[in-house]
């Protein structure tokens, strides 16, 4: 109720000295080299974000944002609101900012923004931003702008045909998984931010089959993943014209993935030099005993 009271007493106060809203705007995510990505760098559509904001005009840190939805449109100038909870600049009050999309289980720090956030891996991007400090002015303030970063690692796998001139040879790699984190907290006040890990599991990929058409292919999806440390496994058949000849297991492990970081796993299978064949002599006859017919 004391918290309740102060908020609801604070946002009273700055209705009534400034009626200049706050608003949102200059919303971008940090882009990462990726291949086929689902994040917000890729084909996610970023139009919503959770909102935790504080004043403090001298009286004492009031929240006046906590979990609000924040919708709009990414880019330059764009303005975005937020309709859960209107706020107003008060002058020379100081104001931070904090965002998450995609966060539930949020903890706040004792600055009343968010700490750690704990996440379960449904391939569904995650994303922070924390804005400078603003003072607020008497008139034309600006739009708080963040610039969002991705606490998950992105990963992408790529087979290489080693052997594309071999006629009729094709590879196909299958049972890909990643084995790490599948669920763990955030702390997002680190930096950088750090991961505690809680839940092992595993990711996988489809198989990936390259042929004499085919110099390289990229994995249908790439995953997104906590980071921390990883180790891949993945079996290589090869196929001589469409009949599997042999299969290889392969595994790589202590892999470090750190968060905001895309990687791309490459595995190059081939087969070995082509077989060749050698003849020093011509044939020769071996002479039998003569055989005299009468």
């Amino acid at each position: 109720m004391l918290a309740l009271a102060a908020a609801s007493c604070a946002k009273n106060e700055v209705v009534e000295l400034n009626r200049e809203a706050i608003g949102f705007g200059d919303v971008f995510v940090e882009n990462a080299t990726r291949a086929t990505d689902p994040s917000y760098s890729g084909t996610a559509d970023f139009t919503s974000f959770q909102v935790w904001g504080t004043v403090n005009g001298g009286a004492g840190l009031v929240a006046i944002y906590a979990d609000d939805s924040v919708s709009g449109a990414v880019g330059a100038n764009s303005v975005w609101t937020c309709t859960s909870q209107k706020q107003y600049w008060v002058k020379d009050a100081e104001y931070y900012f904090a965002a998450l999309a995609n966060a539930d289980n949020v903890a706040l720090g004792d600055d009343k923004l968010p700490k750690t956030v704990t996440y379960t891996a449904d391939q569904t991007d995650l994303v922070y931003a924390k804005s400078a400090k603003y003072v607020g002015l008497e008139s034309d303030n600006p739009l708080v702008a963040f610039t969002f970063n991705h606490l998950l690692s992105l990963v992408n796998f790529t087979v290489e045909n080693g052997s594309q001139e071999a006629e009729g040879y094709s590879f196909e790699v299958n049972g890909i998984t990643i084995a790490g984190t599948t669920g763990g907290t955030c702390d997002v006040t680190a930096s950088p931010v750090a991961w505690t890990q809680t839940t092992a599991g595993n990711y996988s990929i489809d198989a990936i089959t390259v042929d004499n058409s085919t110099a390289s292919k990229d994995c249908g999806t790439a995953l997104l993943v906590i980071p921390g440390t990883v180790s891949v496994s993945f079996n290589v058949d090869i196929l001589c014209d469409g009949t599997k000849i042999a299969t290889k297991a392969y595994s790589k492990a202590d892999i470090t993935l750190a968060a905001g970081n895309s990687y791309n796993f490459v595995v190059t299978p081939k087969v070995g030099e082509e077989i060749k064949f050698n003849v020093e002599n011509d044939p020769t006859w071996t002479s039998a005993d003569d055989t005299t017919i009468q």
